[in-house]
């Protein structure tokens, strides 16, 4: 996995990557995204060394048009992830994007 293109990358008519909100946040944040087309969607949630911490969705099937996750601020095994920076990763339909979110505690 690499973490260049932080930010706004790519542009794909129709796909969108919102920042997520609230930013920074404690314990919970949303993150909204938007598909052209019906879609497999994976999410994942990496810290600064690019160690997955945890992943919202793993090829969930989706609809065209927008949605929400959540991230509860909690790794894969259930525990409270430490303060600091964290980038989420959408992939879909041969798009991707990643951007920069910040735990607080």
């Amino acid at each position: 996995m690499s973490l260049t293109g932080i930010g706004d990358g790519p542009v794909r008519l129709g796909y969108a990557l919102q920042q997520n909100v609230p930013n920074p946040f404690n314990p919970r944040t949303t993150i909204e995204f938007s598909l052209a087309a019906p879609a497999a969607v994976s999410m994942r949630i990496y810290d600064v060394s690019g160690s997955l911490v945890r992943t919202l969705l793993d090829a969930a099937p989706h609809e065209r048009g927008s949605h929400a996750t959540i991230w509860n601020g909690r790794d894969s095994d259930g525990a409270a992830a430490p303060a600091g920076v964290y980038f989420y990763r959408i992939e879909a339909a041969g798009w991707s994007l990643t951007k920069r979110m910040v735990l607080v505690k």
